[in-house]
């Protein structure tokens, strides 16, 4: 399990920019994160690094954030509140993804957590632990 620990301020950041077209942080926003983001709890955390990228193989600076995206999302590891995300975000996509019509990867902690989120930014909150597993989802779909 993996928790963002400043992802309900990130989800309420969101909503105010769908409903309004623009968010300005409040003064000390960016240091509380950093606050947030250091000392809170995390759960189970992996760090990878990528590979070296030569700057020989890219002629546009597009080149090199597609191969970053890549690699971020190649490396990206993926944990059940993904999965459970996914399930409350777009359980037909998850049903696809997976396999199982049921929630085969539910979790109390991130039901816990999201229940926790202002309802009006929940969806976002979703989306945003679900996009990892849709774009590595998607990326081994466009590769087969």
């Amino acid at each position: 399990m993996l928790f963002r620990s400043c992802d309900e301020m990130k989800a309420r950041e969101l909503a105010v920019r769908a409903s309004q077209g623009h968010y300005q942080k409040p003064l000390g926003e960016d240091l509380l994160s950093l606050v947030k983001g250091l000392g809170e709890f995390k759960g189970r955390v992996v760090l990878r690094f990528g590979d070296t990228l030569d700057p020989s193989c890219f002629s546009e600076a597009e080149d090199v954030a597609q191969a970053l995206d890549r690699q971020i999302l190649n490396n990206y590891e993926l944990y059940d509140s993904n999965y459970h995300a996914l399930f409350l975000h777009n359980p037909r996509l998850y049903t696809e993804m997976t396999g199982h019509a049921d929630n085969q990867h539910h979790d109390e902690r991130f039901a816990a957590r999201l229940q926790r989120c202002e309802e009006l930014h929940q969806p976002l909150f979703l989306a945003m632990y679900a996009n990892p597993a849709i774009s590595k989802w998607q990326q081994a779909q466009k590769s087969t």
